[in-house]
């Protein structure tokens, strides 16, 4: 089973308008003891989309969950009820990051990585928060080579 979907979200006319954002673009950074540095498994760069913009956005995001959610429910009936699915378990309340703003140049990547914050208890140990669903939003598809790769699947803008 295998529950990585392409689905449709954002229009062409929210795309143009949230690559047009004026964010304040930087690498990502880490602390390494006391201090700061960029860190080397991201070496694109970033921002967080606020204000309306980032309202017109979530919600589209919410309208492809819901039908990604139903799209799910009725592909594997036995097993949706056992599932988290956004707008269709009853009951469940979802929890959303802000909306990260990534920009590749040629050359530029980021690592495999899993997309699963945690905590360090008082103990020492890890307390792995469970993110049910990571949504990655393609803005345009005019370049060449890169790509995003989930579940030993590739995916790339059409």
């Amino acid at each position: 089973m295998n529950l990585t979907r392409l689905m449709p979200c954002l229009d062409e006319d929210i795309c143009d308008e949230v690559i047009a954002y004026p964010g304040h673009y930087s690498r990502a950074t880490t602390i390494d003891g006391e201090e700061l540095k960029e860190y080397d498994g991201r070496t694109n760069t970033g921002t967080i989309l606020v204000g309306p913009l980032e309202s017109k956005v979530h919600n589209a995001i919410n309208s492809a969950l819901l039908a990604w959610s139903q799209q799910i429910e009725k592909e594997y009936p036995e097993v949706a009820a056992t599932l988290a699915l956004p707008g269709v378990s009853p009951g469940l309340e979802t929890y959303r990051e802000a909306l990260s703003l990534l920009k590749y140049e040629e050359g530029q990547e980021y690592v495999w990585h899993v997309d699963q914050p945690y905590d360090v208890t008082q103990s020492g140990a890890t307390d792995a928060q469970n993110r049910l669903i990571s949504v990655v939003l393609y803005l345009n598809d005019d370049f060449e080579g890169g790509h995003t790769e989930m579940f030993g699947r590739k995916f790339k803008p059409q």
